[in-house]
């Protein structure tokens, strides 16, 4: 009544598979550390899906159009089981330049190749064992896979408007809000972690854990379990401007583009073995407080060209730590990166076309923020969020027929 139903449905099958091989050394643990040993293992995945959108209203008062859009997927893994997935969201258009949208949704992560059957490494450690009065033990740690890991399952809300004014066709904006709450989220524990909770009395760890007659350590092992939370918001912004510079001056060719996006998170909050970790601001992972993204661009028939800003805001160390007291100076600075793109077709208005295009990252050079880490052998920054390489150039030319 309102206009058209749009529906789709679709199956899908495929198979992952993944090999590897290590030497003969560490296939008899001759090294002292390492070891690799070599990685073999496959699943494949049955999935069946459905997506509808259906108007509900449409030239009311105060509801120019109000739209219903759903999603189900029923996906079977042959390593975990069957897992369902849903979204299920509203589009209302109170009035023509402003558009309101929600949605709610489950949505899965499941294990990849690596994490489910990586034959792993071999190495010594050494451990705290609560169980013998803490006494110190060096005992040998085995790293692999687990494949009977579940998928990560989380629930997820999202609202958000998108204003286009009619006053200025040429801009438009929008802003998200979302909020995430995974449960079991895959984590690897480490040796002390492993021997502290399987003593507190988490018994599903145990098993990682093995002891001789006497109850000493003789081997832990290390792999992917599904034992953590994560709970995370934030919010997503976006802005765009796009002039035809012919709409100024009829002499004038070519379209520039401003566009604008920022996203916020406010949290990360890790929940594992009953302990929490707030990550949000924290410059030593890869939650900074703030990430901008802006482009300046121009493009007609033959050119294009292309400014980019790339920010990363300042953050922390480590949340739960106090400079001055824990730490001298917690504080970690940002980032900003300067980036130029180009590209110029030689042929232009038939179906072939030879470009030439090119590109200069970190334009200025700059050098990433110093981030302190253990180690001498430590890179003395943080590679996931900085740039470390420095001015770097790439060049090509494109052929499409």
């Amino acid at each position: 009544w309102a206009g058209p139903v749009s529906l789709a449905v679709g199956a899908e099958y495929r198979k992952e598979e993944g090999s590897g091989s290590g030497d003969d050394v560490s296939a008899v643990n001759g090294f002292y550390t390492g070891n690799f040993k070599g990685t073999n293992g496959s699943y494949d995945v049955k999935e069946a899906y459905a997506e509808i959108v259906v108007p509900l209203a449409e030239n009311m008062p105060f509801l120019r159009s109000l739209e219903l859009n759903a999603a189900g997927r029923y996906t079977d893994y042959s390593t975990s089981g069957s897992v369902e997935t849903w979204k299920l969201g509203l589009s209302w258009k109170p009035i023509n330049d402003l558009r309101l949208r929600g949605v709610l949704s489950r949505d899965i992560r499941a294990a990849n190749l690596g994490e489910l059957f990586t034959a792993g490494q071999t190495g010594a450690v050494d451990v705290l064992d609560p169980a013998n009065g803490l006494a110190s033990v060096r005992t040998t740690r085995v790293t692999i896979g687990n494949p009977q890991l579940r998928p990560e399952k989380a629930d997820t809300v999202s609202v958000g408007a998108v204003y286009s004014p009619s006053w200025l066709p040429q801009f438009t904006t929008s802003i998200d809000y979302y909020s995430i709450k995974l449960k079991d989220a895959i984590a690897s524990l480490g040796a002390q972690d492993l021997v502290d909770r399987c003593y507190r009395g988490e018994q599903a760890l145990c098993s990682n854990v093995d002891r001789d007659a006497d109850g000493n350590i003789t081997r832990i092992i290390t792999r992917p379990v599904n034992v953590a939370e994560l709970k995370t918001r934030g919010v997503d912004v976006e802005a765009s401007f796009r002039q035809p510079l012919a709409d100024i001056a009829a002499n004038l060719g070519g379209t520039v583009t401003l566009r604008v996006l920022g996203s916020h998170i406010a949290r990360r909050t890790t929940i594992n073995g009953g302990v929490r970790t707030e990550a949000a601001g924290q410059n030593t992972g890869d939650a900074p407080k703030w990430r901008w993204f802006a482009t300046l661009g121009y493009d007609d028939e033959k050119v294009s060209g292309l400014v980019t800003l790339r920010t990363i805001s300042g953050g922390v160390y480590d949340n739960s730590w106090q400079s001055g007291v824990d730490i001298d100076d917690n504080r970690i600075k940002g980032a900003a990166y300067v980036d130029l793109a180009g590209v110029y077709r030689f042929q232009t208005g038939t179906s072939k076309q030879l470009e030439l295009f090119g590109k200069i990252e970190n334009l200025f050079d700059k050098a990433p923020p110093v981030v302190a880490a253990i180690g001498g052998a430590s890179l003395q920054t943080n590679p996931t969020l900085y740039d470390t390489i420095g001015r770097a150039y790439r060049i090509g030319v494109r052929f499409r027929y």
